[in-house]
């Protein structure tokens, strides 16, 4: 696939290398160097962001337990089937800021993304969730 490089370089799109793709090769050097910026500059520079998932994961785990395990696994089964089917569904049609073969489409894109590269695709998850809601007699 391809991406824009988060806008740093509009309306150039750059091939993104496969994992373990052999055109990739990390030194021990840069290994050394990208796991101390994780866990120092990067993990400093998001220490808020991480405080409120913490929070959160806490909050969930009282929620879960509050609710039940047996009753919030249900729930997630059936979010995960709604995700397999908005994928086979809709994967094909979301339109992002790159095409498949390097192409710029912002504009295409836009229509079809929350924000920049987020989300792309909701038009037909919208579509599809619409079409699951029970239609409304007209005598209610």
């Amino acid at each position: 696939g391809f991406d824009d490089g988060r806008f740093e370089t509009a309306g150039n799109c750059k091939r993104i290398a496969q994992a373990g793709s052999s055109s990739v090769t990390k030194s021990a050097e840069d290994e050394e160097y990208l796991e101390s910026f994780w866990n120092t500059t990067f993990r400093a520079a998001n220490e808020y962001d991480y405080r409120l998932y913490q929070m959160a994961n806490e909050k969930l785990t009282k929620t879960i337990h509050a609710l039940g395990h047996k009753r919030v696994q249900e729930v997630v089964k059936k979010v995960k089937e709604l995700e397999a089917l908005s994928k086979e569904e809709c994967a094909s049609s979301a339109i992002f800021p790159c095409s498949s073969n390097g192409m710029w489409q912002y504009a295409e894109s836009m229509k079809n993304c929350y924000w920049l590269d987020s989300g792309c695709g909701y038009p037909c998850i919208d579509r599809l969730v619409d079409s699951m809601k029970p239609v409304k007699d007209s005598n209610d």
